[in-house]
């Protein structure tokens, strides 16, 4: 009988269980270690998160959240979800990408913040204008990391750059 090597015996094996909840129940509780559990186990998570790119579904959630939206972000990037996927959204004309999206969201959750951290002088408001101001920082620092992560990963603009790249 051969017996293992030193080498074998130091390997040692790992065994994930599989995910005790669905892939789209993973995503919308933003259980990440259920989403990372769905991606070691190969589940296909480019077929949608009811019928929707799960990308969007992140997006789409954004402006809501002042955490954890990147670390999803990554394990569908690891998974490979199309991050230039495009649907159509009531408040646009056209088809958008979630970078799209994101960028919609950002800009007017900035002004609208800060106007209302403007607005709120009095002294009376010191401590919820503090509250305000720590939460939309948080949303606003969220919704900037995953626009860095999307840029950083290939993710474009339906207006601009998808155009600009077929022609």
């Amino acid at each position: 009988m051969l017996k293992p090597s030193n080498e074998q015996r130091a390997q040692k094996v790992i065994v994930i269980p599989p995910p005790d909840i669905s892939f789209e129940d993973a995503l919308s509780e933003r259980n990440i270690k259920a989403l990372k559990q769905h991606f070691q186990h190969e589940t296909d998570m480019s077929k949608g998160f009811y019928g929707m790119n799960p990308v969007f579904f992140v997006v789409q959630n954004l402006p809501f959240l002042t955490s954890d939206s990147s670390e999803i972000l990554d394990v569908l990037i690891q998974a490979g979800v199309n991050l230039n996927a495009q649907e159509f959204y009531p408040d646009f004309k056209n088809k958008i990408t979630p970078l799209d999206l994101a960028l919609y969201y950002l800009e007017p959750l900035k002004a609208q913040g800060f106007k209302k951290i403007n607005d709120a002088d009095s002294r009376d408001w010191k401590e919820e204008k503090k509250n305000l101001n720590d939460n939309l920082k948080s949303r606003i620092a969220n919704i900037e990391s995953v626009v860095e992560l999307l840029r950083k990963h290939g993710a474009k603009t339906t207006a601009v750059e998808l155009k600009a790249a077929d022609n």
